[in-house]
């Protein structure tokens, strides 16, 4: 028997999920590991998070700090305002440095 269209099957959300999640961290990490700031090497002053295209957070590392994500939302406005959605393609990426 078939799922239909319009149920989502809860184990892949979950796969997906924790996957996006992974992503936040690994970036998370890589950025600490190669950070000379202290407030970031030592502190964790710091945070990543995928954001999609309407600057929406779909995954913030799980040590990121929350309060980052208001400037990280805004500046990926920012962006897409200077970009356009349709100045984007397929693996273009931004990264940033906001502090």
């Amino acid at each position: 028997m078939s799922t239909p269209a319009t149920q989502l099957d809860p184990i892949l959300i979950e796969v997906l999920h924790n996957n996006l999640l992974s992503i936040a961290d690994e970036m998370f990490y890589a950025l600490m590991r190669s950070a000379y700031s202290t407030n970031i090497k030592e502190r964790h002053d710091h945070s990543s998070c995928l954001i999609d295209a309407r600057a929406r957070a779909v995954a913030l590392a799980p040590h990121a700090q929350p309060i980052h994500l208001a400037s990280m939302q805004g500046q990926v406005r920012t962006l897409l305002e200077h970009y356009g959605i349709d100045g984007l393609h397929e693996g273009d990426m931004f990264i940033s440095n906001d502090p």
